[in-house]
This record gives structure tokens, sequence and C-alpha cells, in this order.
């Protein structure tokens, strides 16, 4: 092994470059004490880093089971990660009633991921949700029970689910050309 290859570490290589050029780089032993510590720092700033994700549910990993214990879940390690994380969000968006049409669309679009609308006072004390597109059955099954969940107890709703409309486009045409010549005399 080369002197030179013993410092593979970033932060080890950036720690000798601060310190008396010539001394340090023809010792083994100060090499090895900067690769030490440079590994350390990059596992430690690795670690920081990805604390900025662990403050929010949505991408918590190690963090999951505290988010989960603050929202009263259970952690259920049946559920994926994805799972996991998405009902911890669910809640923290809906844990604060009375809840809004508007905010009932952002719930909903985020469980379902298509489009929906809230229209109030259909009836009495009723409220319509409309999917456009309607998603699929599972899905449909879990937002429902989601809106029985958030929903204020003295209304009720109807759902409508929009069918996905595919269409398509066909052009057809005619090019017609007209030629005219003009001769001018000079």
């Amino acid at each position: 092994m080369q002197i030179f290859d013993i410092l593979q570490s970033p932060s080890g290589r950036r720690f000798r470059e601060m310190v008396t050029a010539g001394f340090y780089d023809r010792s083994r032993l100060g090499l090895w004490l900067f690769e030490v510590m440079g590994r350390q720092w990059d596992l430690m700033s690795g670690w920081s880093e990805n604390l900025i994700h662990e403050r929010f549910p949505g991408g918590a990993t190690w963090s999951l089971p505290i988010w989960e214990f603050m929202y009263g879940f259970e952690p259920d390690d049946t559920l994926s990660l994805e799972e996991r994380r998405q009902r911890v969000v669910l809640r923290k968006m809906t844990g604060n009633p009375p809840i809004s049409p508007a905010r009932v669309e952002a719930v909903l679009s985020a469980l379902t991921g298509g489009g929906v609308t809230v229209t109030e006072d259909v009836a009495p004390y009723t409220f319509r949700v409309e999917f456009h597109p309607g998603p699929p059955g599972d899905v449909l099954e879990a937002a429902l029970r989601l809106l029985r969940e958030i929903k204020p107890s003295h209304l009720s709703f109807q759902v409508v689910q929009r069918p996905v409309i595919v269409t398509r486009d066909f052009y057809a045409g005619v090019v017609q050309e007209i030629v005219r010549e003009v001769i001018v005399d000079s």
C-alpha cells in the first residue's frame, strides 16, 4: 500500500489540507489519524443530512415509530414503509377538526392520487365528493373509510366517480392549390 492510498475519506483529505504540508504527508500514523477522523466526520455528516428528512413523517425512516407514537398508531410491521408514512401524514393533515371542503379535497387527492371535488349543500346536511378519474376499488374503500373519519359527524355525503374518457382526434383534409400566373409587360 502506498502512503497516499491511506486517505480514502473525503473529509480526511480536507483535514490534511488544513495543516502544514510536508510533515503529515510522510507520516503513516498522521495519515491514518486523518483517515479515522475523516470516516467519523463523514458518518456524522451523513446522519445530520438525514435528519432533515426525518423532521417530517413523509421522509421518515428510523424516526417513523416516533411519529406513529405521536399520532396514536401502533407500529405495524406488516405495512410497507410507504404505507406507514402515508397513514401518519394523512393523520397529521386531518388531525385538527373542523375540516373544510378544500382540506377534504387535499387529503383525498393525496390518498387517491387523482382529482377530487367537494360540493357543499347538495341536499340538507349533505355534501358531494366527486372522484375524477374514479380510483380503483381498494383505494376507493380506503378513501371512504378516511372520509367517514374526518367528516363532521352531522353531515352525510354522496360519492360520484367520473369515468376516464379516452378520446382520439382524427383529422382529415384536402389540400388544394390555386396557381395564378400574372405577366407584366414592361
